[in-house]
């Protein structure tokens, strides 16, 4: 067998080994993702904050630190329901607002939170269209190196290079 076949059947090789290790580390990546996902999905379900009102905002204390370039301040957000008043100790970045959106329990008002509930649904649905894309991206080339000898032999020369690669490091 010529030396250059030869090379091409162990890049082969090599690059199906990768492609399954690929397809094993997809799919346990997926699971997770999925998992994490549908506990946020479920805990947006189980959300008792289903109303919004809008909420003054008074008493504001704001901080030296920054997070994220934006001063934390804390504030008392008082709002009106069915014409009696609540008041929530809140956090919120700088500038601080006049008035901000309150989500509260409708069988009980004074429960209440200005964290929007609607972004853990949003957060858990982006986690399993990634988890998707992930799973379908390892099983094509997983079918692409089992089909196409060519296909192993560029995954075989790319895992190869990356061993000797890090090897020289």
């Amino acid at each position: 067998m010529p030396v250059a076949e030869e090379a091409y059947n162990d890049f082969a090789s090599l690059g199906r080994i990768r492609a399954t290790i690929g397809l094993i580390t997809g799919f346990i990546i997926s699971i997770l993702l999925i998992i994490f996902g549908a506990i946020l999905i479920n805990k947006y379900r189980k959300n008792v904050y289903t109303l919004a009102v809008n909420a003054n905002t008074s008493n504001i204390n704001c901080g030296t630190g920054a997070t994220n370039g934006a001063n934390l301040c804390s504030a008392t957000a008082t709002y009106i329901i069915n014409g009696k008043t609540y008041t929530l100790n809140v956090s919120v970045n700088t500038p601080v607002p006049n008035v901000i959106q309150i989500y509260y329990n409708p069988s009980n008002p004074a429960d209440a939170t200005n964290s929007n509930p609607s972004s853990e649904y949003w957060g858990g649905i982006f986690l399993l269209v990634f988890a998707g894309i992930i799973m379908l991206g390892s099983i094509f080339t997983y079918w692409l190196t089992r089909r196409y000898k060519a296909a192993a032999a560029a995954e075989g020369v790319g895992t190869a290079y990356d061993i000797g690669y890090y090897a020289t490091e």
